[in-house]
């Protein structure tokens, strides 16, 4: 997020951070829409800079979708999505695979207070606050406040 409250980036374009020891890299990990339909795999994760916890995934959309939706990938707040307990999945809760194609697309640019406003009001989720125990699920129990990214990681 580029406003005052988060500094964000995408986890690929910071060198020198990478994932925690011990956690699980959700990047290929396959992508289902609330009807189960598959929609594309996780691509990249965006972090917070300051505490290490991911706020957004970027989704490679499969070739179908991506051609109707306008775009090769899509930003998903985590508030929206859930880590499969058993499987390599992550799902987009709310949202049908029919519906993804319109969701918001910002390209590269930084994600500011508009852009998350606009995420949020499409994916249908609340506040920031409470996402990383849903989001993680039993994948990082008991680990949710710690950062998930660490400078010196990568």
């Amino acid at each position: 997020m580029n406003d005052s409250r988060f500094l964000a980036r995408r986890l690929r374009r910071l060198p020198s951070v990478g994932i925690a020891s011990g956690e699980p890299d959700i990047r290929g990990w396959l992508t289902l829409a609330d009807d189960g339909h598959r929609v594309g795999r996780v691509h990249d994760l965006i972090v917070e800079v300051a505490t290490g916890h991911v706020r957004h995934l970027e989704i490679a959309l499969d070739p179908g979708l991506a051609c109707s939706a306008g775009t090769g990938r899509l930003v998903i707040p985590v508030a929206a999505l859930e880590v499969s307990a058993s499987r390599r999945h992550v799902h987009v809760r709310r949202v049908r695979s029919d519906e993804i194609v319109h969701a918001p697309r910002f390209g590269a640019k930084p994600i500011g207070d508009r852009e998350e406003q606009a995420l949020r009001r499409f994916y249908r989720c609340a506040d920031v606050g409470a996402d990383a125990a849903r989001f993680w699920g039993v994948r990082r129990r008991g680990r949710e406040r710690l950062p998930y990214a660490q400078a010196g990681m990568a």
